[in-house]
């Protein structure tokens, strides 16, 4: 589910950025532009979710408040970063260029950042805890939403 977030993330957020305007496809610009933004929110939802409960379970159980908060450190240091990256365009580039085609960069940043975080993630061991409850012979449904 965590590598499925980070694509679901990572594409709606380059389809942002490669968007045609509405001057060109008219009302399906806007549409698009509601569906990609909705696809980055259960994304967020989701990752923020899984990746509290990912840290959790590999948190001894004297420090689980410490790990936890790593998420919520980490989204805020992203918006930090972002608005560093919007600060550098708006100051480097005239009204007209960030108008015509400065405001996609950080939007198509996603793609790579998207990749790597993809790449982290399958790389990814399951949780002790998960390891543990497998040791002990518990039953996991592969899928158990079926």
């Amino acid at each position: 589910i965590l590598s499925l977030t980070i694509l679901l993330m990572a594409g709606s957020t380059t389809l942002i950025g490669l968007l045609p305007t509405y001057a060109s496809i008219g009302l399906a610009a806007p549409a698009l532009l509601t569906l990609a933004r909705c696809l980055q929110g259960f994304s967020a939802g989701g990752e923020y979710a899984g990746a509290c409960a990912y840290l959790m379970e590999h948190a001894p159980d004297n420090k689980r408040a410490f790990y936890g908060s790593f998420v919520p450190v980490s989204t805020f240091s992203a918006f930090a970063c972002a608005a560093v990256i919007a600060y550098g365009l708006e100051a480097s580039l005239s009204t007209e260029a960030m108008n015509a085609w400065g405001w996609r960069i950080p939007f198509l940043i996603a793609a790579p950042l998207g990749l790597v975080g993809l790449y982290l993630r399958w790389r990814m061991e399951e949780t002790p805890a998960f390891r543990e409850s497998v040791a002990q012979g518990k039953e996991h449904e592969h899928s158990p939403l079926k």
